[in-house]
């Protein structure tokens, strides 16, 4: 099963096969700026440090 804040993740759109986009960071271990799904979002740095990426190239 998974957890709540995975869950929370999926319900934002970062699910499988999804395509994250950093924007940016804010100071301090504050959030961090993703663009999922033509959606900008803000999530908190410990919950990002949740999301596994497979890293590609894209053009």
């Amino acid at each position: 099963m998974q957890s709540e804040k995975a869950q929370k993740l999926m319900r934002l759109g970062i699910t499988p096969g999804a395509r994250v986009k950093v924007i940016r960071f804010a100071p301090f271990h504050g959030p961090v700026q993703i663009e999922v799904r033509g959606t900008f979002l803000a999530v908190r740095l410990a919950d990002a440090a949740r999301i596994q990426l497979d890293l590609k190239e894209y053009k």
